[in-house]
């Protein structure tokens, strides 16, 4: 007699903490990075992403690869950021761009834009300890950028469901989460941001976003926090996934199977 263990969706089960740690050092995962492939294990095969705070958009090719026959929204309210995101993602046809801010509220916000050695720590909110993290960044300019909450957006874009959010809003996260109620129902995964000291002003930490998500039925799946560069943990990144979502198996094997079939390939060709 099978286990109830033994198969869950449509494959074998393993316990997640071990095909985490296997894909980690599989893919020699940077030291602050959460696989994405480990994400596509708990996804759909045609998920609907947002993915806010998209900058230039490397990870929203990187996701439009991965998941070919999802649809990826991406949002970045930086002008000059937005054209290069624009001008990135043209060719994808399942990525589709908004220069708009993603936030509490509908209407206009001041975002404090990042400059000199990093164009990619722009913020609702202003700047605090960032200033000592990262001395090669600065903030020299405002602008006022276009706002909505995500349930307004879906509104008025027809988007009945969204699968998965990836945040990377330098603190804004939570404010975000928080105005989006109808959306935030159908979620299945929540990759973010998380902060451990105050980096922008009166960012929530990381405790706090914790606490918020598994109050509204979301576990910790994974985490990764390095040290900070000048030697106290400011930052990392976080993966939550609602209770009752199962790794796919099916998904798994056939990774497995692609990564031993490109193994084989490469030891033909030596």
């Amino acid at each position: 007699m099978t286990s109830n263990n033994a198969f869950l969706n449509n494959g074998p089960f393993m316990p997640n903490t071990m095909i985490y740690k296997a894909i980690r050092r599989l893919l020699r995962a940077q030291e602050d990075e959460i696989p994405k492939l480990y994400m596509k294990l708990l996804l759909p095969e045609a998920p609907i992403i947002v993915d806010a705070g998209a900058h230039v958009g490397s990870d929203t090719i990187v996701m439009s690869r991965l998941w070919p026959q999802g649809t990826i929204h991406a949002f970045e309210p930086v002008p000059g950021l937005f054209q290069k995101l624009t001008d990135n993602t043209t060719g994808l046809p399942n990525v589709h761009r908004y220069p708009l801010a993603l936030g509490s509220e509908v209407g206009t916000a001041e975002m404090f834009v990042s400059g000199g050695g990093s164009d990619a720590s722009s913020s609702l909110l202003p700047p605090k300890e960032v200033l000592q993290i990262n001395p090669h960044v600065s903030f020299l300019e405002c602008l006022a950028v276009q706002t909505s909450t995500l349930d307004i957006w879906a509104q008025e874009n027809g988007v009945p469901a969204v699968d998965f959010l990836w945040l990377d809003m330098q603190g804004a996260e939570l404010a975000m989460l928080k105005a989006a109620p109808q959306s935030l129902s159908s979620v299945r995964l929540i990759h973010l941001e998380v902060s451990l000291m105050e980096i922008y002003k009166n960012n929530p930490l990381y405790s706090e976003v914790r606490a918020w998500l598994e109050a509204q039925g979301f576990r910790l799946e994974a985490e990764e926090i390095p040290p900070s560069p000048v030697g106290e943990i400011s930052s990392g990144n976080a993966l939550f996934a609602r209770r009752g979502t199962r790794l796919s198996g099916l998904t798994l094997l056939r990774l497995l199977l692609h990564k031993a079939r490109r193994s084989l390939s490469a030891g033909k060709m030596v």
